[in-house]
């Protein structure tokens, strides 16, 4: 290797080390990039967002590095890299113009259920079964206390217990009839002793639901008016782990009918207001 180096000419030798350092850089950059992806402060930012600035500071680097030096194979590929990080670049930004934050094929590797309880600092807004693995870890009773502090109500929207669907997918997916209906009353339960016991603010209803029709597909999240964390259902013996995830966010401007945010949310307020909706008397969980 000493050889190769010293048969080089100066300019060339400097050259390549020079992109070489380069290239370092970046693959330690992209590195620590998906090092600190599911961290929340970088997940609140927004992988994409985050993704349009690497991709742009890499075209700029890559077109300098290939303009400024000599135009070898290597500054070639450069330059080559410089328009394809360019054209990641368009195509992250309409991902972006949508409102769309980040993608996981399964909760498990993406926005898991106490890093989206972590994260809410005054508002909390859910849509699911039964909130049973939200309610029973202590991240629960800290998000309540938060959003108490804000002054305001956390709101669950979930399946009533004695909904036949949940008998019907629990024996589906090979666990005992009952399982679903007991969580959800055992999340009732907790949720009744914080608002009762408590005193906090929380206000929970039932969606209609009569046969598998009225099931709800989705499961939403909404934190403090800005992001939310949506997953459809798939009924298997994971337990929600293995759902695909989508992260959306509402932006920092004014509403935008571009942003997939607000279909979602609408969606989740048309449900809430829904009259077919019932308010829940938390004292019969207690």
């Amino acid at each position: 290797m000493g050889d190769f180096w010293t048969e080089l000419p100066g300019g060339v030798a400097t050259e390549l080390i020079s992109n070489l350092v380069w290239i370092v850089l970046a693959a330690a950059t992209v590195s620590v990039l998906i090092l600190i992806r599911k961290r929340l402060l970088w997940w609140f930012v927004g992988a994409t967002r985050k993704l349009l600035f690497v991709s742009a500071i890499a075209a700029t680097v890559c077109w300098v590095v290939a303009y400024f030096g000599y135009m070898t194979p290597l500054n070639a590929a450069l330059a080559f890299a410089g328009l394809v990080s360019a054209t990641s670049t368009y195509l992250l930004y309409r991902f972006y113009r949508l409102g769309i934050l980040d993608v996981f094929m399964r909760t498990a590797s993406g926005i898991d259920y106490r890093a989206s309880l972590k994260r809410p600092r005054h508002s909390f807004d859910f849509l699911g079964v039964g909130a049973h693995k939200l309610t029973s870890i202590p991240e629960f009773r800290q998000m309540i206390v938060r959003c108490a502090k804000a002054g305001r109500p956390v709101r669950l929207l979930l399946s009533p217990p004695d909904n036949p669907v949940l008998r019907n997918v629990a024996s589906r997916t090979g666990i005992d009839r009952n399982t679903y209906a007991s969580r959800v009353r055992e999340s009732l339960k907790t949720v009744a002793d914080l608002a009762i016991k408590e005193g906090f603010n929380i206000e929970v209803k039932f969606y209609h639901a009569e046969s598998e029709a009225d099931f709800q597909q989705f499961r939403l999240v909404f934190i403090d008016d800005r992001v939310c964390v949506m997953s459809y259902t798939i009924w298997d013996d994971q337990e929600g782990r293995s759902n695909p995830q989508v992260v959306l966010t509402a932006g920092q401007n004014e509403r935008s009918s571009h942003s997939l945010y607000y279909t979602f949310k609408d969606y989740f307020e048309r449900m809430w207001t829904d009259p077919k909706t019932s308010a829940v008397d938390l004292t019969k969980y207690r």
